[in-house]
């Protein structure tokens, strides 16, 4: 009976950890749910007559280009790095198959992102724009 008592207190302890870890990451995942417009990339304003976006719900992503859907995918967050790091494992689109890496910064009304191009196996250390990453700011869709 006893050893029954260790191994279920183990697997409790086990499980409330997993769930700590698991919850710091939702709030980060939370704080992204929601739609974004892309107000500029690599510092230069998007041009206003177009409408970049991208929606986020649960763990999936939806990237769209004046209302019509252009990529989609999931979305995993790594919280305990700082920044952020960020993974799009892109399911549709002309990138489809590839996973993209990046750095996330999330403000309250604000994301910036730094990204790798689809497929590179580097990811980006800095928000600064330079050789294949990009980066972009986003506010959000109210």
């Amino acid at each position: 009976m006893k050893s029954w008592t260790i191994t279920l207190a183990l697997i409790m302890l086990f499980v409330s950890g997993a769930a700590a870890r698991q919850e710091a990451l939702s709030t980060e995942l939370t704080a992204l749910q929601g739609s974004w417009t892309i107000v500029s990339i690599n510092g230069q304003a998007v041009d206003p007559d177009l409408t970049l976006s991208v929606s986020f719900a649960g763990n999936k992503y939806t990237q769209s280009l004046n209302g019509q859907a252009i990529e989609s995918g999931t979305v995993k967050l790594d919280a305990t790095k700082k920044p952020i790091a960020v993974d799009f494992a892109i399911l549709t689109g002309d990138d489809a198959g590839k996973l993209q890496l990046g750095i996330l910064e999330i403000g309250e009304d604000t994301l910036t992102f730094a990204m790798s191009e689809a497929g590179a196996t580097d990811r980006p250390a800095a928000f600064g724009a330079g050789g294949s990453a990009g980066v972009f700011v986003m506010k959000k869709i109210k």
